[in-house]
């Protein structure tokens, strides 16, 4: 390529030499650019896929994480409402094993209740907040007498259940569910009573 010249004795011929190369034409970026966009647009499209099912597996497990971060929450609330329970009734027995279904309810919202009966009513009222034992008689005894929302308003954990164990002057309370789809979870609170 001749050099150019600068200043106002430019030739049309050497602008557009210098402006469009002969290579590079506009008809030859046409046919050169033909075959190109079915193939473009087919990888745009593959590459848009690919992130809208990305994004979807992301929103489906966030989710799944926020529902058993909620059912841990209320595990938590629930551990320590028992354990409240047990340190206004200190003299009562509260010991139980998980698989203990509630039983033997005390009405001791219409009268009066020794420390072992106001443990018994407690615990029925504990374990039929849990979850698993929404259908007990204890647990239909208790929501008759008011101690219990009616199991739509309170459904407690998916298979919920909890147990209460001392070791010398320490309890634990665990409180086990079964989130959607994995495996068992157990949350243990210790404190003493």
């Amino acid at each position: 390529m001749e050099r150019m010249k600068s200043g106002p004795s430019l030739h049309k011929a050497q602008m557009s030499q210098w402006w469009f190369p002969p290579s590079t034409s506009r008809g030859a970026r046409r046919r050169a650019a033909r075959g190109h966009s079915l193939i473009e647009v087919l990888v745009a499209a593959l590459v848009m896929a690919t992130g809208v099912l990305g994004a979807s597996a992301l929103q489906t497990a966030g989710l799944s994480a926020n529902r058993v971060a909620l059912q841990r929450s209320d595990a938590v609330q629930l551990s320590w409402s028992i354990i409240d329970r047990i340190r206004v009734n200190a003299g009562g027995d509260y010991a139980l094993a998980l698989g203990d279904a509630p039983s033997g309810f005390i009405n001791c919202i219409a009268g009066t209740c020794s420390a072992d009966d106001l443990a018994t009513f407690d615990v029925v009222v504990w374990k039929c907040s849990l979850g698993n034992w929404t259908e007990a008689d204890a647990c239909e005894a208790a929501r008759s007498a008011g101690a219990l929302r009616a199991p739509e308003l309170q459904p407690g954990l998916p298979a919920g259940d909890g147990s209460i164990e001392y070791n010398g002057a320490e309890m634990t309370v665990a409180v086990r569910w079964q989130p959607d789809g994995g495996d068992p979870l157990t949350l243990r609170v210790s404190s003493r009573p």
